[in-house]
C-alpha cells in the first residue's frame, strides 16, 4: 500500500467504468501504452489510440492520449469528470460518443462535470461532413417528399453528406437525458440550427431543427408556395422548422408551423450561444 506502480502496456485494451472506487490505499499507478484501445464503458465507446499515458493517484485517474490525429485527455474521480480534445477528426468524435455522424474535418471538444451522468460540454468543428445514415438520409427523404420544402434541397444537401464549414454544438447530460442546448452548423448555401433532447435509455428524440437558406430569396419567392411552414426573414432569407420525433432507430420528421418567430430555433440558440457557457473562452 502507498507505493508507486509503473505499468507498460502494449496491444492490451484498458476499460474505464463509472464504478471505480480508487483510493489512496491503492497507491499511485503510472502507465504508458502503445497500440492499445481505451474502452469507456459509460459511453459504450472504444477509442483507437496510437499511444496514451496517465496515472491513478489519490482517487483520480488521468489520461493523455494520442489518436490518429490531434490529442485527447480525460480526468475522472468520484466528484469530477473532464474530457478534452483538440484537432481530432470526425471519426474520433464518432467513437467518443458512439455515433456515426461525422467524417473528416477538425474538431475540438471540452466536457466538464461531476460524473459521466452529469456534465456539460461543447464541440466545435471545421470542414467536416455530416452524413449520419439514418438521421441525414431520412431528412433528405423528408425534404424530397414535401413540395414546399424542395427549395431547401440546395447542393449542400447532397447524397454524400452535408458539408459543414463551421459548427458549434452545446450540450449537457443529466442521467439518461442528453440535452442539446444549441446546434449551429454553417454551410455555403444553407445553415442548420437546432435544440432538443435525446433520452439515451428509451432512444426517444425530441429535437427541433431550423433550415435556413443563405441566399436572397427574392428571385424564387414567386416560384414556390409560401405556406405556413416557410418564414421569410427580414433579410429576404427563407427558413423552415422541422420537428424530429420518434426514436434514434426510427426518427420521424414533420414541418412545424412557425406562428411565433420568437420560437424559431435559430432565435432560441442565438440566445444560448450569446450567453456565457463555459468552454473555450
Amino acid at each position: 500500500a502507498g507505493g508507486k506502480t509503473e505499468l507498460f502496456i502494449k496491444e492490451l485494451d484498458l476499460a474505464l467504468s463509472g464504478d471505480e472506487n480508487l483510493t489512496d490505499k491503492d497507491g499511485d499507478i503510472e502507465f504508458e501504452a502503445k497500440g492499445s484501445k481505451l474502452i469507456l464503458n459509460d459511453f459504450n465507446a472504444t477509442l483507437d489510440l496510437l499511444a496514451y499515458s496517465g496515472q491513478s493517484a489519490g482517487g483520480t485517474v488521468r489520461f493523455d492520449a494520442k489518436p490518429a490525429r490531434g490529442n485527447f485527455s480525460l480526468i475522472k474521480s468520484d466528484k469530477k469528470f473532464e474530457m478534452s480534445a483538440n484537432d481530432i477528426r470526425g471519426e474520433f468524435i464518432n467513437s467518443i460518443f458512439n455515433i456515426k455522424s461525422f467524417e473528416g474535418g477538425s474538431f475540438k471538444m471540452r466536457v466538464l462535470g461531476a460524473s459521466t451522468d452529469d456534465f456539460k460540454g461543447e464541440v466545435r468543428l471545421i470542414g467536416a461532413t455530416l452524413k449520419d445514415y439514418t438521421f441525414y438520409n431520412q431528412l433528405l427523404t423528408f425534404l424530397n417528399s414535401v413540395p414546399s420544402l424542395l427549395v431547401f434541397k440546395t447542393p449542400d444537401f447532397g447524397a454524400d453528406g452535408y458539408p459543414v464549414k463551421f459548427g458549434k454544438i452545446l450540450f449537457e447530460k443529466k442521467g439518461d437525458v442528453l440535452k442539446f442546448l444549441a446546434i449551429e452548423l454553417e454551410s455555403s448555401s444553407a445553415d442548420i440550427g437546432g435544440h432538443g433532447t435525446i433520452n439515451l435509455a428509451t432512444k426517444e428524440i425530441d429535437v427541433d431543427l431550423e433550415l435556413k437558406l443563405l441566399k436572397d430569396a427574392s428571385s424564387i419567392i414567386d416560384k414556390i408556395p409560401l405556406i405556413n411552414q416557410i418564414v421569410l426573414g427580414k433579410d429576404r432569407t427563407l427558413s423552415t422548422v422541422i420537428k424530429v420525433r420518434g426514436t434514434l432507430q426510427k426518427p420521424q420528421y414533420s414541418t412545424q408551423i412557425l406562428q411565433d418567430a420568437l420560437l424559431s430555433p435559430f432565435k432560441i440558440i442565438r440566445n444560448v450561444l450569446e450567453a456565457p457557457f463555459l468552454i473555450f473562452e
